[in-house]
Formats: structure tokens, sequence, C-alpha cells
């Protein structure tokens, strides 16, 4: 098993919303990807979503959702932009970004985020991102 962070959304149409899917509404079970870049994860990897636009208003990017992928293969759709596809299954949400954990909680670089649309990170990190991540979706308060 991989662990992969994703980003959700883009700097034209960031997360400006503490409650995320009053903005957004739910995730969808498949995830598009570039034209460019052909994702390289697969079943049973485990991929969060990092709200674009969240370190503008929080100070640093939150990460809100964990979920598995269920795909053997990406498959090419027909959107256009974001023709790779990858099934996943959601396996925990944060419902408000103020409560969710931070890139840097788990040693990611918002940098390296703004550079590709997704990015591998380490198992240690991976472990630890989804103990933080399952931890603030039980305390929903």
């Amino acid at each position: 098993m991989r662990y992969w962070m994703k980003n959700s959304s883009s700097v034209e149409a960031p997360y400006t919303r503490d409650d995320w899917k009053s903005e957004r509404g739910p995730l969808w079970p498949t995830v598009n990807f570039p034209r460019s870049r052909r994702p390289s994860a697969r079943r049973g990897d485990r991929m969060f979503w990092h709200a674009v636009g969240s370190a503008a208003w929080l100070g640093n990017g939150a990460f809100f959702a964990l979920g598995e992928v269920t795909s053997d293969e990406p498959v090419l759709t027909d959107h256009e932009q974001w023709p790779w596809g990858l099934d996943v299954t959601i396996l925990a949400e944060v419902p408000l970004l103020s409560r969710a954990p931070r890139l840097s909680d788990v040693g990611v670089s918002l940098r390296s985020l703004r550079q590709q649309s997704y990015i591998k990170i380490g198992d240690e990190q991976g472990r630890r991102a989804e103990r933080l991540l399952l931890e603030a979706a039980r305390n929903k308060r």
C-alpha cells in the first residue's frame, strides 16, 4: 500500500468555506487526474484530499478526506482537462476544514502540491496522516 496527497479543486476555484460540503457537495467516487500525468496509484492505495486555497485562510493547507483506491488501473474518461480516472471508496471525511489536519502536521510541503496535482508521500507520513484524519473525523463536534 502506498499513500498519496491529491489536490482537490484549483487556484481558480479554491476552497473558501469551513464547511466544504456546503460549497462543493459530497466527494465523487472517481478521482480525476490531468492528461499530462497518468496516475500511478493502484487498488489498495490510500489517498488524501487537500483543500486547495485553505492555506490562505487557515495558515497552512488542510487535508480533509481519506479514500482507498478501488481501481486496478486508471481509465480514460471523456473529461477533456482531467481524463484519467481512479475509483475510490471514501473512508473518512472531516466536515470542517478548520478541524482538519494540516499538511505541516505530516511534513508535506504546500509548495510540492502547488507544482503537481498529486504527490506520493512516505509510509510514515501516510500512517500519521491517516491517524490524524481518522481522529479528526471522529471528533465532529
